[in-house]
């Protein structure tokens, strides 16, 4: 997890690889942990949360996930309803699926060829707090 200070809001990234296994969007113990952790921070404070997924290049298709749109979409959907489950207000919650759209590093390198551990940064949840008003 990592922290980035932007404008308007304070980004929590958090890595795919330990929220998610690959190809799925239900959560590990360990991001449930994780989550319960960021969520014990956070929790009575008066702030509004952008929950962002993210995903790498790599092509997803399956009843469930017909493109990466889904799959970024519904990992962001699953961290919102953590949150939601421990009592936050669901109309402070915003999701949103970026797919490959917005990418940390880059996918491929200048041959084109994949490059495994961008890839892994790549797929991610970022959770932007941001002040109520």
């Amino acid at each position: 997890m990592t922290l980035e200070r932007r404008p308007h809001s304070v980004a929590v990234n958090l890595r795919g690889s330990v929220l998610f296994d690959l190809g799925t969007a239900d959560l590990t113990p360990k991001a449930r942990t994780i989550l319960g952790q960021v969520g014990d921070v956070l929790w009575g404070l008066p702030y509004r949360y952008v929950i962002e997924g993210h995903s790498d290049n790599l092509p997803i298709h399956t009843d469930r996930f017909p493109s990466n749109w889904e799959l970024s979409a519904s990992r962001a959907s699953s961290v919102a309803r953590f949150m939601m489950e421990r009592g936050f207000p669901p109309e402070r919650f915003t999701v949103v699926g970026r797919a490959d759209t917005q990418p940390m590093v880059p996918n491929v390198d200048e041959a084109g060829r994949p490059i495994p551990r961008n890839q892994l940064l790549n797929r991610r949840v970022v959770v932007l707090v941001e002040p109520e008003n």
